[in-house]
């Protein structure tokens, strides 16, 4: 197995880092290491009242992930099964080849029985693929540094109303906040920035270092092909991004 990938890995991706232990089911390891904390508390606002709060019931509580941890731990499991990684290696174009899969790269190319593409919303591999292109929508992050430890009696948050057609969130990390934002309906130039720094301060965060992020998102809406002649799209190139929790498959970048 070849990974190939356009950036350095191990890097900082914008992300709500909320996910169902589920997915350990998929997984042959054990992910808990890379765990940053579990939830089990879930709020909803509407204008940052009208709140409802809910306890999760199920065995396992929601687990909380930073990416740039996630990722580098599914890397390290990928390379001790003995997978090869190429980053900072971009892919500039794919072809069927008959019976296999040609993959193009500035330093040459390479050939495989089998692609998996997970470049992202603005990723190519998908048109390369055939794949009609989908709407995306302004999706933005928030990123908190708080001085302390987040007590653990804390909750992941959904807001509604705060943003016209928007979903926020808000979910405590170990020691700090990821917040965001997805605009599910309205014109795609909508700046997200004023909204989520009102929610910071709506939740007493706004005296914490921030850090911005803005980013496109491919939000799933029905049936739609994800995959040709052994070739598979995955992730937010496949728009695979539930839109309210906006939780999906992990994206790579080629």
């Amino acid at each position: 197995m070849l990974l190939l990938d356009k950036a350095p890995l191990g890097r900082y991706k914008a992300c709500s880092g909320a996910v169902s232990p589920k997915i350990g089911q998929w997984f042959d390891f054990d992910l808990t290491p890379a765990v940053d904390r579990s939830l089990r508390q879930i709020r909803y606002t509407w204008k940052l009242g009208d709140e409802i709060c809910s306890e999760i019931k199920t065995t396992d509580p929601i687990w909380v992930l930073k990416r740039e941890v996630f990722d580098r731990f599914l890397v390290q499991q990928a390379e001790a099964r003995g997978a090869e990684v190429k980053a900072e290696t971009p892919v500039t174009g794919v072809e069927w080849a008959g019976d296999r899969w040609q993959v193009c790269t500035p330093g040459g190319s390479f050939e495989s029985q089998y692609l998996v593409a997970a470049d992202g919303a603005n990723g190519p591999t998908a048109g390369w693929l055939g794949f009609k292109p989908h709407k995306t929508r302004p999706a933005a992050t928030l990123e908190i540094a708080t001085d302390h430890p987040v007590d653990e009696n804390c909750a992941l948050n959904f807001e509604f109303g705060l943003v016209r057609n928007a979903c926020l969130w808000s979910v405590p990390q170990r020691q700090g906040y990821s917040l965001g934002a997805v605009l599910f309906l309205g014109k795609n130039s909508q700046d997200l920035q004023p909204g989520l720094a009102a929610y910071a301060a709506g939740l007493g965060l706004g005296h914490y270092p921030q850090t911005f992020h803005a980013q496109p998102l491919q939000l799933w809406n029905g049936d739609r092909p994800l995959h040709r002649e052994r070739a598979l799209v995955v992730g937010e190139a496949a728009a695979l991004v539930d839109p309210l929790s906006i939780e999906g498959d992990p994206p790579r970048h080629f």
